[in-house]
């Protein structure tokens, strides 16, 4: 793959992120997307911006990245120095094989990973046009995007401010906002019908903590989707994840959104062998999704929302 690399010709790529135009009286260099025109009437050097369409631009380069490296942004030691440095600079965000490993930084939802496309493609089936949803450990803000073109209103969460500034440039929109905040710090002035926070419980010290964040931020019966890995098929201490602190078997996720004021309705399995299709059957998945309801402290239930 790294000779492969090497062989390639980047003339083409490398004028889609830096060109420049000659003409008798000035010169127009594009950069990302970025038009700078230098101006020299009577000797006199003047700088004139112009700013063009940086999303499309970008979304141009990034799939140039993918027909040229094979699904670069997580395969970094199949990277060269150029293109590392590239895409920092049109993220904002350090690229290297431990951050990356957790999250997938996109510029098109289209381009994310199967399994985490199909776990917000079954949380869309949960929410309704009128639910103003929170996305928690949101990342770069893509399956926030998906959520946000069914919901109301979307707000998405996560601790990395880099990809939090990314997440608002590329995603945000009239009805998504994003906020860098600690899931077990949240402290939004606001409430929400849904929460969905998928692949999180498993990188927090403090599970509870977190769930009786959400507990507050719910409406009344309002409810979480959320997704860990199953321990029955990943066992934790065998898959050696330095990013998780446990996994959980389908009973010890019950018995945690119980303790912080949860009822579960459904648990659904993902199955990797079957395309990360998630269905409602007993035979353990790769991942357990679990849709809960907010109960009241004497487990009475609110009305359905």
């Amino acid at each position: 793959m790294k000779n492969e690399i090497k062989n390639i010709k980047n003339d083409k790529f490398l004028k889609n992120i830096f060109s420049v135009i000659n003409e008798k009286n000035h010169k127009v260099f594009t950069i990302l997307g970025v038009k700078i025109k230098i101006v020299r009437p009577g000797g006199i050097k003047r700088l004139l911006v112009q700013q063009t369409d940086i999303i499309n631009t970008q979304n141009k380069i990034l799939n140039m990245l993918y027909d040229n490296f094979d699904q670069f942004y997580w395969r970094t030691s199949c990277i060269n120095e150029s293109v590392n440095h590239i895409f920092e600079y049109m993220t904002g965000i350090e690229l290297n094989y431990d951050f990356i490993k957790e999250r997938e930084i996109l510029f098109n939802p289209q381009r994310a990973p199967l399994d985490h496309y199909k776990r917000y493609e079954f949380a869309t089936k949960n929410i309704s046009e009128q639910d103003k949803v929170a996305d928690i450990a949101c990342t770069c803000g893509y399956g926030t995007s998906i959520l946000g073109k069914k919901a109301k209103e979307v707000v998405g969460i996560d601790l990395c401010e880099p990809v939090i500034n990314f997440a608002k440039k590329v995603y945000g929109s009239e009805n998504i906002r994003f906020y860098c905040q600690d899931a077990q710090q949240l402290t939004l002035d606001e409430t929400f019908d849904k929460v969905i926070s998928f692949e999180t419980l498993e990188h927090i010290p403090d599970p509870k903590l977190f769930l009786n964040k959400v507990y507050k931020l719910l409406n009344e019966g309002g409810k979480i989707i959320c997704s860990v890995p199953n321990e029955t098929t990943r066992p934790w201490a065998n898959e050696g994840n330095k990013f998780h602190f446990r996994h959980f078997t389908k009973e010890q996720l019950i018995n945690l959104l119980r303790e912080c004021g949860f009822e579960t309705e459904n648990i659904f399995q993902q199955y990797k062998e079957n395309n990360y299709t998630i269905e409602k059957k007993e035979t353990d998945g790769d991942m357990i999704i679990a849709v809960a309801r907010k109960v009241k402290n004497n487990g009475e239930k609110y009305e359905k929302i």
